[in-house]
C-alpha cells in the first residue's frame, strides 16, 4: 500500500474522533453550565441541522481551493476551538463564548466528515482501486467505535465536573494536532509524487 493511504486513514480517525466526541456536548452543557437535560439533548439535537450546511459548504471550498488545505484549515479552526473549551471556566460570563465555540465544533465535525474521502482523489489514486482503499481507511479511520467511548470516559470520571471536562477537550484538541500534522504530510508527500 501507498503510505497516502495510511495518512488518509489516520486523517479520518482524527476526524472520526471529533465527530464522537460531540456525544458528550450535552453532558458538559449540564454538568458545568447547569443545563437541563431535556434543554441540552434539544440543543445538540438542533446543532445536527448544521450537518448539511456544513458538509456541502466544505464540498464546495474543496473543490474551489484543495481538500488538503481545506483539511488542514478545519483541523486549525478545531484545535483553537478546542482550546478555548479547554482554558475557559463556565460561569455566565463566559456562557456566550462556550456556546460560540460549541457550535463551530459541530460545523467543523460535519465539514470534514463531508469531505475527508475526497482526499483520495486528491491523492490520485486510480479509480480501480477506490473500493479497496476506501475498505482499507474504513477499517482504520471507523476504529474510534471501538475505543473512543471507554477512553473519553475514563478521562471524564477519572476528574469530575469541570476539570474533566477540560482534560477531554485537550484530548480532543491533541487528535485535532495529529490530524493537521498528518494532512501536511499527506499534501507533502504528494507533492513530491
Amino acid at each position: 500500500f501507498d503510505k497516502n493511504i495510511f495518512f488518509i486513514a489516520i486523517i479520518v480517525v482524527c476526524a472520526y474522533c471529533g465527530y464522537k466526541g460531540l456525544d458528550n456536548i450535552t453532558l458538559y452543557l449540564v454538568q458545568t453550565l447547569n443545563w437541563h437535560e431535556a434543554s441540552a439533548a434539544s440543543f445538540a439535537a438542533y446543532a445536527t441541522y448544521l450537518r448539511p450546511i456544513s458538509a456541502i459548504s466544505a464540498g464546495v471550498i474543496a473543490d474551489k481551493f484543495d481538500c488538503s488545505k481545506t483539511i488542514k484549515n478545519l483541523f486549525l479552526i478545531s484545535i483553537l476551538v478546542y482550546l478555548i473549551l479547554f482554558s475557559t471556566t463556565p460561569n455566565n460570563h463566559t456562557a456566550w463564548i462556550i456556546y460560540l465555540n460549541i457550535l463551530l465544533t459541530f460545523v467543523t465535525v460535519f465539514a470534514l466528515r463531508g469531505i475527508y474521502f475526497a482526499l483520495l482523489q486528491d491523492a490520485q489514486f486510480p479509480q480501480s482501486k477506490t473500493g479497496v482503499i476506501v475498505g482499507f481507511v474504513s477499517l482504520i479511520g471507523y476504529t474510534p467505535d471501538i475505543f473512543f467511548g471507554s477512553l473519553t470516559g475514563r478521562i471524564l470520571d477519572n476528574s469530575p465536573g469541570v476539570a474533566g471536562h477540560q482534560n477531554y477537550f485537550l484530548f480532543l484538541m491533541v487528535i485535532s494536532i495529529l490530524g493537521l500534522i498528518t494532512t501536511y504530510f499527506l499534501s507533502r508527500n504528494k507533492t513530491v509524487k
